[in-house]
């Protein structure tokens, strides 16, 4: 009798067990699930602004003439990082002009 009851136990433990990790693989699913949703979406939204772009990046910036081999893409891309060229040249000339300035107190301070 008290191996029945020992057996009885083992098996209730590993149909809860069992249970348990049904429900933990099928929180893991939903929550995978989830996860290529979002996926989904970002491919569908990235396949939409490629397909926006693509006709820019075939254009030539130049026209049917063939004046330039740049892209309307390309120089749009160009011109979004020049934008930001004369912030970094006030920066450079900033940090030089400090450069200066310590390096003619040193100098002073050494005479």
């Amino acid at each position: 009798m008290r191996t029945q009851v020992s057996v009885r136990d083992v098996h209730a433990e590993t149909v809860e067990m069992a249970i348990l990790d049904k429900e933990l693989a099928k929180m893991e699913a939903e929550k995978l699930q989830l996860e290529l949703e979002e996926v989904q979406d970002l491919v569908e939204k990235l396949t939409l602004d490629l397909e926006k772009i693509k006709p820019e990046m075939s254009e030539r910036a130049g026209g049917e003439t063939g004046e330039s081999t740049v892209s309307k893409y390309e120089m749009k891309q160009s011109e979004k990082q020049n934008s930001g060229f004369p912030d970094i040249l006030m920066r450079i000339q900033d940090l030089s002009a400090r450069g200066k300035h310590e390096f003619q107190k040193l100098q002073k301070d050494m005479d």
